[in-house]
């Protein structure tokens, strides 16, 4: 049985880590590519960032932003232009 102090403790690490994460560098580009484009919404302060984004990026990002993941079929048929290379993806037999 876990109790309320380890649970706290677990909740407070769990944060610290995502935290982290959103400071990253590769968070702040694509959600401020996503935000800036208008394909996402948050109430966190984001820089517009204008480039193209990085497929691993956006990959990494989902992993604490599930949105993102929600997004990336879409984004990769109706606007392949956003990315630096989608080549990985399209591999003819």
């Amino acid at each position: 049985m876990i109790d309320a102090k380890e649970l706290k403790a677990r909740a407070a690490r769990r944060f610290a880590v995502v935290s982290r994460k959103r400071r990253d560098p590769r968070y702040q580009r694509v959600l401020g590519r996503l935000v800036s484009l208008g394909l996402l919404s948050t109430s966190e302060r984001l820089r517009a960032h204008k480039g193209r984004l990085s497929l691993d990026d956006v990959l990494w990002v989902g992993e604490t932003e599930p949105r993102v993941l929600e997004l990336l079929p879409a984004l990769i048929v109706k606007r392949p232009g956003l990315f630096q290379s989608t080549q990985a993806l399209s591999s003819s037999p």
